[in-house]
């Protein structure tokens, strides 16, 4: 299992994390849904943290049996996708993770969902 998050032009994304032991294959997964203005202004957000200037893929050979991750944004009909394994990622990369993350966090939690 993958840990990812995405994000699609419609303004709708998904936070999917497996949690626990590595073999426990538990998953938790948070849906959440932008109005226009969240979504452009996360748009403009990740498109400074240049997101959409990374490389496909990055990974550690050295590590074996490590961590993966990625972050797939849809954007005028055109997925840009980054695979981190092994390591943290690139900083443009952590930056649009947290970004995201917490725009999940922030909609999915039920004392900030509901304002």
């Amino acid at each position: 299992m993958q840990n990812g998050l995405g994000l699609y032009e419609e303004g709708s994304g998904e936070l999917l994390l497996e949690e626990g032991q590595k073999f426990e294959n538990e998953t938790f997964r948070k849906e959440f849904v932008l109005n226009e203005t969240e979504l452009l202004d996360l748009l403009q957000e990740i498109n400074k943290s240049g997101f959409y200037l990374l490389n496909d893929s990055y990974y550690n050979p050295e590590v074996h049996d490590g961590s993966c991750e990625g972050i797939a944004i849809t954007k005028n009909n055109a997925t840009k996708s980054v695979d981190v394994s092994n390591m943290g990622g690139p900083q443009a990369y952590q930056r649009t993770a947290k970004l995201i993350h917490d725009m999940a966090w922030n909609k999915t939690t039920p004392e900030h969902s509901s304002r």
